[in-house]
């Protein structure tokens, strides 16, 4: 039978078949495509001339039946499977994703090398607590494998880079815990339990076999090595605590910061220190603060024990703790206002240690209706006033303005910290409205200079009036040396609360004036005289 030519209507690959696929569905070799054999898919034959040889070896690549098949039987088409393969893989990896995979990967190792060199007993990472190293560790180590994963191509080696590289980093804390973890750790301890002090030996004194005992159960060497390089050795104070926690550590150096001022960040020691078998925390800071005063503070705490012949003679403070005090009163009785402890638990959370409790408190206590424990509570307020600690005092002195009463004698502290801030960017509107509405005596120091300050005469003109004979004289003690720009305030001050001796002042004032400025004068003369 005659061949034909045919060609694929999708790839245009040709074939060489006979006349009888014409008319039906045939299979591209090359392609895999469907057609039929018709139309398009025909080629028209090239014509040949007697003579000339005529080949092809298309019939190889063209999917027809044997010749001994029967024509009109159907053709059984085959499929070829091919491994599906994401074009991803077939092209080089994107800039993006290699960045990806370096940054995570290299943040990592850098850590990893700040613990190696910075993480030991003298390194520059001793300020950070095992805690918070191993939160520092855990968190660059989830962020670098999330850089490796995501630039990864193939994820199962980025698994594996990032287990093995973030694993590492979190191993490092464990490794090279904080300094107060690795206390003596190239030295060879002798346990003081086992010294054999020989009951009969003349020459042995039992007080210096006690305080040696001491010395070396607490790790007394990193004391004697702080005060040794100091100047003032004296000013290294030095507590143990027993009975706490580490959880209780943050909220104990917050008070003492705030109770006694640190000039450096406190060490502590936590681990291979014990009294009598019994685990303790060695704190060192330093401080002017006497060491009279640092045993006062620490009875907020817990109870510091007496300054025996060992302790006076190291001038160590040794405090058993008391949890009870440091994890505060229970919810239920501090927020429901008809709870009938409700002032009572809040009292004790003002007279606490912890700074956040102590906030808490005093804002529940500023909007409570009912005043319970008021002289109390006023006290332990007005002792919240500081001047290291600025949010605290404006939120105690906010509250004390609600509770006190005249006979509380809480104006002088008050005051105290209104002159250790006036002019400054720490004078809050708590503080002038206590000092306003309170008629504090003395306060026109603070008030005169308040509102002369450059925008004073915007900020705190309302409060004069309210202050009213001591922002009447506040005016009169700053007119001669304020500003211009103040002069139409203190015309508006005087003509609300100014009283006769305010005349000599403003007549004073007068030929400094300008033209418009004398206007407001001679208007708050005429209120003045008309009050008389």
């Amino acid at each position: 039978m005659d061949k034909i030519q045919i060609k694929c209507t999708s790839c245009g690959q040709k074939f060489a078949v006979t006349e009888s696929y014409i008319g039906r569905m045939v299979e591209c070799g090359a392609c895999d495509e469907k057609f039929k054999v018709e139309g398009a898919a025909l080629v028209r034959q090239k014509k040949h001339y007697p003579g000339e040889k005529s080949e092809s070896n298309a019939d190889a690549f063209a999917k027809s039946p044997s010749a001994d098949s029967i024509a009109n039987q159907d053709v059984a088409f085959q499929t070829a499977n091919y491994q599906n393969v994401s074009a991803e893989y077939a092209q080089p990896p994107k800039p993006l994703k290699t960045l990806m995979i370096c940054v995570g990967a290299i943040t990592i190792l850098i850590f990893i090398a700040l613990f190696l060199f910075g993480g030991k007993e003298e390194g520059f990472l001793k300020e950070l607590n095992t805690n918070k190293r191993l939160i520092l560790a855990g968190f660059i180590a989830l962020a670098g494998s999330c850089l490796i994963l995501a630039g990864s191509r193939h994820k199962k080696k980025g698994i594996l880079l990032s287990f093995i590289l973030g694993g590492t980093l979190l191993a490092m804390p464990f490794i090279f815990p904080a300094v107060s973890d690795s206390i003596l750790a190239d030295k060879d301890i002798q346990d003081p339990e086992l010294i054999d002090i020989p009951a009969n030996d003349e020459d042995l004194d039992p007080l210096e076999a006690q305080l040696d005992k001491y010395k070396n159960g607490i790790g007394f060497d990193k004391v004697e090595a702080a005060r040794t390089a100091l100047s003032d050795p004296d000013s290294l104070k030095a507590v143990v605590l027993r009975g706490s926690k580490v959880q209780d550590m943050d909220t104990i150096l917050s008070y003492l910061k705030q109770s006694v001022g640190f000039k450096n960040t406190p060490v502590t020691y936590n681990f291979g220190r014990e009294i009598d078998g019994e685990p303790v925390v060695l704190i060192t800071f330093i401080t002017d603060t006497p060491l009279e005063r640092v045993f006062d503070v620490t009875k907020k705490f817990g109870t510091p024990q007496d300054m025996n012949e060992i302790r006076s003679t190291l001038k160590i403070i040794e405090v058993v703790v008391n949890r009870t005090t440091l994890q505060g009163q229970p919810t239920e009785r501090t927020s429901d206002e008809n709870h009938p402890n409700y002032f009572d638990a809040n009292y004790a959370e003002l007279k606490g240690i912890d700074r956040s409790k102590q906030l808490d408190a005093s804002r529940r206590l500023q909007t409570s209706t009912v005043k319970g424990r008021r002289a109390d509570i006023s006290a332990a307020l007005a002792e919240l006033i500081n001047e290291k600690d600025h949010e605290l005092s404006r939120q105690a002195i906010a509250t004390l303005h609600q509770w006190t009463l005249p006979e509380y004698k809480t104006n002088k502290r008050v005051l105290e910290y209104a002159k250790s801030v006036v002019a400054t960017d720490k004078m809050s509107r708590p503080v002038m409205d206590y000092l306003a509405e309170k008629n504090v005596a003395g306060s026109e120091e603070v008030l005169s200079k308040q509102w002369a300050s450059p925008k004073g005469y915007l900020l705190w003109e309302s409060y004069l009036v309210r202050a009213k004979e001591h922002g009447e004289q506040a005016v009169i003690s700053a007119l001669p040396t304020v500003s211009k720009t103040h002069y139409k305030s203190a015309a508006s001050i005087l003509s609300k609360v100014g009283t006769a001796k305010s005349l000599p002042a403003i007549n004073a004032i007068m030929p400094k004036a300008s033209e418009e400025d004398k206007k407001y004068f001679k208007a708050s003369i005429d209120e003045i005289k008309s009050r008389q």
